[in-house]
């Protein structure tokens, strides 16, 4: 009589083989996560480039114009008109871009962080303005001065690795916390005073970010 089919032989080559493509999708996946930080930075510098140029060909349409039909042709006043808004929308989209340039950043350096951006009533950077980590009243935490275009990044507890002490960051977190340390936000300005604190906890475990609007100077 002749034997059956080994079921068990069967089962664990399938067992091998969805193993294997499982393994291979998680390594595509992989490799598709690692690249997209630089197909970010690819299209935020495309995006960069683009207003530029149509910023500049559309300067170059209005000497054309105006050396056509001179300035009290129609034509130039609607150049003129064109060009003024896409240096207006330009003007708006450069926080955004800066923004999205800060956070590709941020998702490149390993470890837990807290970053975020600082401005002024106008909505202009500050920059050098020191931001302060404060542990359960502890004003020794960890601090970060803000960077020309506003923005800071201050390791928290666990944040080791390379770079984790980047944008300015300054000293250590006091008292051995750990991750799970809660924290409020103060900013300090060059003589030293604090000029404002948010009271909201920074609770640990994970990165944060926060945006300030602050009517304050400096110096």
């Amino acid at each position: 009589m002749a034997n059956g089919p080994d079921l068990g032989a069967i089962a664990a080559a399938a067992a091998r083989f969805d193993g294997e493509q499982q393994a291979g999708l998680d390594a595509q996946g992989a490799e598709l996560m690692a690249s997209m930080p630089g197909l970010a930075t690819r299209l935020l510098d495309f995006f960069e480039v683009l207003p530029a140029a149509m910023i500049a060909a559309q300067g170059a349409e209005l000497e054309r114009l105006a050396a056509i039909g001179g300035p009290d042709d129609g034509r130039v006043a609607a150049a003129e008109a064109r060009l003024a808004a896409l240096q207006a929308a330009e003007s708006l989209a450069i926080p955004g871009r800066a923004r999205a340039a800060r956070a590709l950043a941020q998702l490149n350096m390993p470890g837990r962080a807290f970053w975020g951006f600082v401005s002024d009533e106008k909505g202009q950077p500050v920059a050098g303005m020191t931001v302060r980590l404060s542990a359960r009243g502890n004003a020794s935490g960890s601090s970060a001065r803000t960077a020309e275009d506003g923005y800071f990044r201050i390791a928290l507890p666990d944040d080791t690795g390379p770079g984790a002490a980047s944008m300015s960051a300054i000293g250590t977190p006091a008292g051995g916390q750990g991750k799970d340390a809660t924290f409020t936000v103060q900013f300090v300005n060059a003589a030293g005073a604090i000029v404002f604190e948010d009271q909201v906890p920074l609770a640990g475990g994970g990165s944060a970010y926060r945006e300030y609007r602050l009517g304050v100077q400096v110096g």
